[in-house]
């Protein structure tokens, strides 16, 4: 390779980058978004006053996952030290048919999960980020079994806590 071919692509290279800084655009530190000393959040339990038991720890397990697979927040349950706190309600849970055959038999249904989240500084109990209706839907098969129906809607429900836990992580660190 000549000087003049390399000198030409070390600069090709380089004006991505140049144009980026010009233009006042920079990468988001996340671990700095909350504050240098801000490294936990304490999670809890998010209110259920549905009729779908366990689906509070089914959340805040995916949120917890969600969490430690981000990396800028430790997630913890016991909160010692954590100066975020994390908490939520879940409003709503519906299952629907959502497909039918020519007889009119539900071949597929929906489950549609709604929660609203509150985080905070402790101990002053300063709002950070709060939202309301984060809403998701998941899809599943449809069946006459009793326990094919439940282990079906279990699944679409697991599927749907993990992604109203990402939703729940993109959204906060998109508001800073």
């Amino acid at each position: 390779m000549t000087a003049s071919r390399s000198t030409f692509l070390a600069l090709w290279c380089a004006l991505p980058a140049l144009t980026l800084g010009a233009c006042g655009y920079a990468l988001v530190d996340e671990s700095s978004v909350f504050g240098p000393d801000t490294r936990r959040i304490r999670l809890e339990m998010f209110d259920n006053p549905t009729n779908e038991p366990g689906l509070e720890r089914m959340l805040a397990e995916a949120i917890y996952e969600e969490f430690l697979r981000g990396g800028t927040l430790e997630p913890t349950w016991n909160g010692s030290g954590a100066p975020l706190q994390m908490s939520g309600v879940i409003r709503s849970v519906e299952v629907r048919a959502s497909a039918f055959d020519s007889v009119g038999l539900s071949l597929e249904n929906q489950v549609e999960l709604v929660v609203d989240v509150d985080v905070v500084r402790l101990p002053e109990g300063e709002s950070v980020w709060s939202t309301e209706g984060i809403r998701e839907i998941e899809r599943f098969s449809a069946s006459a079994d009793p326990n094919v129906h439940e282990t079906a809607k279990q699944r679409a429900l697991l599927r749907l806590s993990s992604i109203v836990a990402t939703r729940i992580r993109d959204e906060l660190f998109q508001t800073y």
